[in-house]
């Protein structure tokens, strides 16, 4: 008999002392399973529908992290070129190593996070998770590698999807930004596509032209250019009906819409920042501190 199960055997007493242990153990498996390569879901708290992770690839545990706070948008920075049948995850291209791509971080885990929990990323929730995904670098050959992605059969099922003019939903949605190079030809690529695995995040300035939410499902406003204000003090009334009509905007076209570039250090300034954006309706909030913006989230009425 083994040492451990003898002991057990003459120490009855023991034994639930020996399950909440083994059951700490398989809590400590599930968490470093991301990193070994374990097909498992980290452990999550209940879904934060408005909780946007930004930089999530800078946290220790890419994607996971998020998911223990419940968060259900994460933001992905990518490159082309370091090879042609994958994307670099990375801030800078000095940032760029070998194995941090979009698939080893992203795709492989959202597909084995979905098989686990039976067909969601985060257990019951059947809201939207959105993938985004900003371009840093040559968008239109970043966006041929991550079709060619999207597309490969072990992802059947996986990604909300376009197709002849109807979105067919599936556990994740592809949002693309475009960063330091031009998205019109992007635009244009995914526009004159059939069935497409991806769409696009456009810019206050896109509001009325008529672009489809079919195309276009949400808006990425920078916080810096449309306001003054940093939380200090009330923010002024002319501001707040700015915002207020912003998000108002999107939301009759059907988008929804997100800020981005707003201060985000912890303190009493960045709880102002998150609460009039609550307030008025922005869709996601965006952060670099995810059990902080868990916590508000959770504070505030659904």
């Amino acid at each position: 008999m083994h040492s451990v199960d003898r002991y057990l055997s003459e120490n009855p007493g023991k034994r639930g002392l020996a399950r909440t242990v083994a059951a700490w153990i398989m809590f400590a498996v599930l968490l470093i399973a991301p990193q070994t390569g374990v097909a498992a879901a980290a452990p999550s708290a209940a879904a934060l529908p408005r909780a946007h992770a930004h930089n999530d690839y800078l946290h220790d545990r890419p994607l996971y992290d998020a998911l223990a706070q419940g968060f259900t948008s994460v933001e992905a920075d990518v490159y082309p070129g370091l090879q042609s049948s994958d994307l670099s995850v990375a801030h800078t291209p000095w940032e760029i190593r070998p194995g941090r791509t979009l698939r080893s971080l992203y795709l492989d885990p959202l597909q084995q996070v979905v098989a686990a929990n039976g067909g969601t990323v985060l257990p019951g929730y059947r809201g939207e998770f959105q993938l985004l995904i900003e371009m840093k670098w040559d968008a239109p050959a970043a966006y041929r590698v991550l079709d060619d992605l999207v597309r490969d059969p072990r992802y059947a099922g996986l990604f909300t999807r376009y197709v002849d003019g109807r979105v067919v939903r599936g556990p994740v949605t592809i949002g693309l930004l475009t960063a330091f190079t031009d998205g019109t030809e992007l635009r244009a690529t995914l526009a004159a596509q059939n069935t497409r695995s991806a769409f696009v995040v456009g810019a206050p300035n896109d509001l009325g032209t008529g672009i489809p939410a079919t195309l276009m499902p949400e808006i990425n406003a920078d916080w810096a250019k449309l306001f003054r204000w940093r939380g200090e003090g009330a923010m002024p009334d002319a501001e707040r009906r700015t915002l207020t009509e912003l998000v108002d905007r999107a939301h009759r076209e059907g988008k929804r819409i997100r800020f981005w570039g707003v201060p985000d250090q912890p303190g009493a300034a960045r709880k102002a920042l998150w609460d009039v954006q609550y307030d008025t309706g922005a869709d996601r909030i965006a952060t670099d501190h995810l059990s902080d913006l868990a916590e508000y989230l959770r504070q505030r009425p659904s």
